[in-house]
């Protein structure tokens, strides 16, 4: 508690990968993901997201590592994928705040389901970062605390 950015806040998640490969930069390690609009009976909240869906959460990482962020959205099924071209490095100590608006990137198709991003559609419901590594870690694991983790349908402040 004493260590969370945001005093009110219950808890923070804090995620630490032991197992780090020496010879493969970049390996998915986890996620986190929001599929609530994707839940039977969001389809009219869903229309109040749409292309102005942001996702932000605050982040720190551990002493000497690098995380890698790599947003996606995904089909409700997860059938269909795209992973935004670009991932953002977390290098930091201290907490840093991080939000995204998922219709200013761009976008490659990663899905079994081949159809073209449009999140003016039903398709793309599900929202998600992949935790990623960015390189090797001195102390042979990664580690990385997150708080306040918020989808919304309006640009978020600090």
């Amino acid at each position: 508690k004493k260590d969370q950015v945001d005093k009110s806040s219950k808890a923070c998640l804090y995620v630490r990968w032991d197992a780090i490969p020496n010879n493969k930069p970049y390996t998915w390690f986890t996620d986190l993901k929001a599929d609530t609009l994707a839940a039977d009976g969001m389809e009219t909240q869903w229309k109040s997201f749409q292309e102005n869906t942001w996702l932000s959460f605050w982040c720190k990482g551990g002493e000497g590592d690098t995380l890698m962020l790599n947003y996606l959205v995904l089909s409700k099924g997860h059938s269909s994928k795209w992973g935004a071209k670009t991932m953002l490095p977390v290098k930091d100590k201290q907490w840093t705040f991080y939000k995204v608006r998922f219709s200013d990137l761009q976008y490659e198709n990663w899905g079994k389901i081949t159809a073209e991003f449009d999140l003016n559609t039903d398709i793309g419901r599900c929202f998600e970062v992949g935790l990623r590594s960015g390189s090797v870690s001195p102390k042979g694991y990664i580690e990385a605390w997150f708080d306040n983790i918020k989808l919304t349908n309006y640009e978020p402040f600090k």
